[in-house]
């Protein structure tokens, strides 16, 4: 019908058929509608044929792996003592040995950095593993490295630590910082054939230096290096047959505290603490470790710069425990007595003392803290397998870092944990 032509007037009695037509037709779309409708899944490629992206599921899927990770083989899955698995996970882009050796004109270059695959940084953002106490994994390295003594930037945003590249407390070794946010790690310090290592808790200065040992010129001394890898600085020189290790920095950044031992036999080490004037020769003996039998080791400044925490053992005794004694050697306090207690540092508010600890008759030694002043201890890491040691409390005082590896096996490499405080 053409749009401009009127239709003809029809009686009533010709539209009746179709009005009883369309009431029975509208009652049958009514009951229809009252159903319930039938429906099915799309499958995946008919939702993308119609433009549009899938909808996740609440658990975000796993994503693809790239040619390189296939490629790379899968670390053992870890599990705790009872033989129950942890979640793990692949194994994260680490260096090697012969990838970090570089030239001794390029010693202080920064230029490599190991970043994560995209797909393993979403993974460390929203998906680390975790252990039963709420421990996370931070950085795993491919054995036989071993990541060990984390150390928070001043920051709070990254983690220095020392990877000794064959196996726990194995050389040669170098510092490291990792990310926290997107797990890239990045070399700081390393030389080829020779070990620079860090201590946890005080050696990331707010001055923007560390402190570490090396004995990148004959015996073991301490030195000092920019945040950025350059312009590393002697800071010490030992005695003949004595070497200087585990570092820290007092506050200022003006002095360092360090562990004197003589070069003998394990049995044979007596510890003493020293500090000194960095690039002034000036140094002090805070503790006669050999001229009283003890063995004293590890220092750790306070923030508040008034104290120095460290650890001491009688002898050739296995039992160690944590005290304290002001800048000038005096007023000497003992923190703990439960033995065995090792790798004191502090809260940024010089209120506690974070140490790692077998307190209670523990198989294997967890991370515990305690009053600055001595009291009861909190245990902080509970997984029964393995070791926990050297922690370091973050700058805000919420988390901790701190190393953890099989206890069945001492010499299996370390990994970086973190967990709240």
């Amino acid at each position: 019908m053409d749009k401009n032509q009127q239709p003809k007037f029809r009686p009533m009695r010709n539209w009746l058929p179709i009005m009883i037509a369309l009431i029975v037709c509208s009652s049958a779309v009514i009951t229809s509608c009252a159903k319930e409708p039938q429906t099915r899944i799309l499958s995946e490629s008919e939702v993308k044929a119609l433009g549009v992206e899938p909808i996740a599921d609440t658990e975000p899927a796993a994503p693809k792996a790239t040619a390189k990770e296939k490629n790379q083989t899968k670390q053992p899955e870890i599990t705790d003592q009872s033989g129950q698995e942890i979640p793990s996970e692949e194994t994260q882009a680490a260096p090697s040995s012969e990838k970090n050796k570089t030239s001794s004109d390029e010693n202080n270059s920064t230029s490599e950095t190991y970043p994560a695959e995209p797909a393993q940084k979403q993974r460390e953002l929203t998906h680390r593993p975790k252990r039963k106490d709420g421990a996370e994994l931070l950085y795993k390295p491919t054995s036989p490295a071993s990541a060990q003594n984390p150390a928070f930037s001043p920051d709070g945003k990254e983690i220095l630590f020392t990877l000794f590249h064959n196996g726990y407390n194995e050389g040669p070794a170098g510092l490291y910082k990792i990310d926290i946010e997107t797990g890239e790690v990045t070399k700081i310090f390393e030389e080829p054939n020779q070990d620079a290592v860090n201590l946890p808790g005080s050696s990331w200065n707010k001055n923007g230096r560390i402190a570490f040992s090396s004995d990148r010129q004959g015996r073991e001394s301490i030195w000092t290096v920019g945040a950025d890898g350059k312009d590393p600085l002697r800071a010490s020189s030992p005695p003949s047959g004595k070497y200087h290790i585990e570092p820290s920095m007092s506050p200022d950044g003006k002095w360092v505290v360090y562990e004197e031992n003589n070069d003998t036999e394990e049995i044979g080490k007596r510890g003493m603490i020293y500090k000194e004037l960095i690039g002034g020769g000036e140094r002090k003996n805070l503790t006669d470790g050999p001229g009283k039998g003890y063995d004293d080791r590890q220092p750790n400044w306070s923030p508040k710069g008034d104290r120095i925490a460290y650890q001491r053992r009688v002898g050739n005794s296995d039992e160690w425990n944590i005290y304290t004694v002001d800048t000038e050697g005096g007023d000497e306090k003992t923190v703990t007595t439960y033995g065995e207690d090792t790798d004191a540092s502090w809260s940024s508010d010089g209120e506690r003392i974070v140490y790692s600890s077998t307190d209670g008759g523990l198989d294997s030694p967890s991370i515990f803290t305690i009053p600055a002043d001595g009291g009861s201890p909190t245990r902080v890491t509970e997984q029964k397998g393995d070791s926990d040691s050297a922690p370091s409390y973050s700058p805000d005082n919420r988390r901790i870092a701190f190393e953890s590896h099989r206890a069945d096996n001492e010499e299996s490499p370390a990994s970086i944990w973190i967990i709240e405080a």
